[in-house]
């Protein structure tokens, strides 16, 4: 975190005020933990796996087993289709904050946001997976 905030004091004559705040920040976070993970020659997990089965089925074997597929899935999802997702339906994150996020287009962090639940869909379908509605 200090270092999000020290690189954020060096950069924030860069930050454009008729912008948000909080996307061009998270952005930041973002690419201090991707240098950082990248220095550790691993991946990026962000606990996003982890929220997202956090309310599953309360089994800590199932639920890491479902873990371990949604982020093996992300993994071989292109990187804009893996970032829009999870900073959209894992983070919460609006089209549009997701977009100065990643420099693309609002329409653009949809499509990839769709093709990856897309993706994850099938995938989870194809193991035995079923929607809980």
């Amino acid at each position: 975190m200090q270092d999000a905030f020290l690189r954020t004091l060096r950069e924030l004559h860069r930050f454009d005020d008729r912008r948000s705040f909080r996307p061009w920040f998270y952005a930041i976070l973002r690419n201090l933990g991707r240098n950082a993970a990248a220095r550790r020659n691993r991946q990026v997990d962000d606990g996003a796996a982890d929220s997202l089965v956090a309310r599953a089925s309360g089994d800590a074997a199932a639920d890491a087993e479902l873990r371990g597929i949604i982020e093996r899935e992300l993994a071989g999802m292109t990187e804009q289709q893996a970032a829009s997702f999870r900073l959209c339906e894992i983070e919460g994150f609006s089209a549009l904050e997701v977009a100065d996020m990643l420099g693309i287009s609002p329409a653009t962090v949809r499509t990839h946001a769709h093709r990856a639940r897309l993706k994850l869909r099938a995938s989870l379908t194809d193991r035995g997976y079923r929607s809980p509605e």
